[in-house]
């Protein structure tokens, strides 16, 4: 099964949980909730935020312009213009509002604010305070995009911005093609002032999931998650999350398990995150270190119970150990919590097929492909159940209707030879094996515990497809 990169809190937290601070303060007010709030110390981040800024600054433009909304700082000159005319602030204010734009969407704290604004000369916390109040008064009817969070600092946030970004991970959740590709539209949009890392990193874990569902060809998946990763990261430096997409970019297409590992580990010392924690779970169960996969799944629940990729990784987990039946269980509740979910559908089908409930198993087959019509090995699911059973008829138009789909469309091969080792047509089957590998198939990491590729394992030619499958 393709793995679920599943939204976590750092990705979409507008859709798992509301986290937009309340902004109908007057200036009093937030002075006196940012005294009353813990300081955070800054840390050993300041100098890698210096360095993006720096970036930043200069990929802005070519004369040193930073512009958010109607505002722009003119930077070599220490202007700051509001629909190209001048609002005149002092030169403090302009250096914090300057820190906040080039950080667009991010927090930023008490010490790295003093540390960037005021050059690290010692300032109280009241002063800080008093800029920021003052910084709110030059954006006039815009002041509150200036927004404080106890205990993680100031953001400079422009609301369409978050609009945009709110609305793209919605279409993402989906997981099916149309929602993948409109979620990128949404967040290129959204990358249109350069200042937000929050954009760039979108655009990587999309192209990231639309390869790992094998939605589009891994070659094609593959280059533009490079290209995304490396742009967010040449801009803002790595990041917890960014760390964590590349570790799956290795499990999935270089199939480097032990490198794979050593960064998700890594990433949950950094940070840790119920996203994370489900791919240590697939990357273990993959391998058949099940002790492992069990702890890492148990961890996810306890960060986030409501985690959208919970219920397939906990599928998975139960189909990789033939133990169909708690399977099953974990598909019924899944069902109940996200019943417009493809993902979990498909896998309580296939949990449903293996413990003998066939015609069940088809209705849900049917279901998901209702639900994602655009994702072709979700027919090819349904084409293997039918071949598996008896209905040879069927299984052979579904094939066709696959085989002639692939001419315009990716198509995992590795869906299709479990359908054709049912239908008894042997050769076609490892020839499509092999194509899984010559194409780089998303769904490769699996081979070792995929319940329907069990058949082809008694075969003597399945040892030469497995052979050097993975790096080490």
């Amino acid at each position: 099964m393709p793995p679920q990169t599943s939204l976590s809190k750092a990705t979409a937290p507008a859709i798992l949980r509301s986290s937009l601070p309340d902004t109908n303060f007057q200036d009093r007010n937030f002075a006196e909730a940012e005294l009353d709030s813990d300081d955070a110390s800054s840390n050993g981040k300041e100098s890698q935020r210096q360095r993006a800024t720096e970036q930043l600054e200069d990929s802005s433009a070519s004369n040193n312009r930073i512009r958010f909304g109607p505002f722009l700082l003119d930077c070599p000159n220490f202007r700051f213009l509001r629909d190209g005319v001048e609002v005149r602030i002092r030169s403090q204010v302009y250096e914090v509002i300057k820190v906040l734009a080039t950080r667009l969407g991010c927090e930023v704290r008490f010490g790295e604010l003093i540390a960037e604004a005021w050059k690290g000369t010692s300032v109280s916390r009241h002063t800080v305070v008093v800029t920021i109040a003052d910084a709110r008064k030059a954006l006039a009817e815009y002041r509150n995009w200036i927004v404080y969070r106890p205990n993680r600092g100031y953001r400079l946030t422009i609301p369409l911005a978050d609009d945009q970004m709110n609305i793209g991970w919605r279409m993402a959740q989906r997981c099916t093609r149309e929602g993948l590709e409109k979620a990128l539209n949404r967040f290129h949009l959204a990358a249109a002032d350069r200042f937000d890392r929050r954009p760039l990193d979108a655009i990587a874990r999309v192209y990231l999931m639309l390869g790992a569902g094998s939605v589009i060809s891994p070659s094609e998946a593959l280059a533009a998650f490079n290209h995304a990763h490396k742009h967010a990261v040449d801009l803002f430096g790595s990041a917890q999350a960014l760390m964590a997409d590349r570790a799956q970019a290795v499990h999935l297409f270089e199939r480097h398990r032990e490198e794979a590992e050593r960064e998700l580990l890594g990433s949950v010392r950094d940070q840790e995150d119920s996203t994370t924690y489900l791919r240590l779970t697939l990357l273990y169960a993959g391998q058949q270190r099940f002790d492992c996969a069990f702890a890492s799944l148990q961890r996810a629940r306890a960060l986030d119970r409501f985690d959208p990729g919970l219920p397939s990784a906990e599928m998975f987990f139960w189909l990789a150990q033939s133990d169909f039946q708690r399977a099953v269980c974990a598909g019924t509740t899944a069902i109940e919590i996200q019943p417009y979910f493809y993902l979990d559908r498909s896998c309580y089908a296939q949990a449903l097929e293996f413990s003998g409930h066939v015609d069940e198993a088809l209705v849900q087959y049917r279901l998901a492909q209702t639900l994602a019509p655009d994702i072709p090995w979700l027919k090819a699911l349904e084409a293997h159940c039918l071949a598996r059973n008896g209905c040879s008829r069927q299984a052979e138009r579904l094939l066709g209707r696959l085989q002639r789909l692939r001419r315009t469309t990716y198509v995992d091969a590795l869906y299709l030879a479990p359908v054709l080792h049912a239908l008894h047509r042997g050769e076609e089957a490892f020839a499509e094996l092999w194509r899984a590998r010559r194409e780089n198939s998303a769904s490769l990491w699996s081979v070792d515990v995929d319940p329907k590729l069990a058949p082809l394992k008694t075969d003597r030619r399945f040892a030469a497809f497995r052979e050097g499958l993975f790096r080490s």
